[in-house]
């Protein structure tokens, strides 16, 4: 649980790359019923190919990791840009 309250913790200090480790390390060591082969790749920024990485991704899920969605317009874009990687990781398979 430490590990959760240390992602859902606000801390401008943070960078989005230690996020992405804990996010990763959460779901690598979370209790979701998971087959060990179910989690056997968690990428960190993974290419697209087109100049693009997916922050968290493992199997078809995709994560994308903003330091605060409260400010401006970072909540609308993030959601913009994860529905071009799913978008494009389904043409991709």
């Amino acid at each position: 649980m430490e590990l959760f309250a240390r992602i859902a913790r606000r801390n401008d200090k943070r960078t989005e790359s230690e996020i992405q480790a804990d996010v990763r390390q959460f779901i690598l060591s979370a209790p979701f019923d998971l087959e060990e082969s179910d989690v056997t790749i968690v990428s960190l920024e993974s290419q697209l190919g087109d100049r693009r990485r997916i922050d968290v991704e493992v199997g078809s899920t995709v994560i994308e990791v903003k330091r605060d969605l409260r400010k401006g317009k970072i909540k609308s874009e993030a959601v913009e840009q994860l529905a071009g990687y799913v978008e494009l990781r389904m043409a991709q398979t």
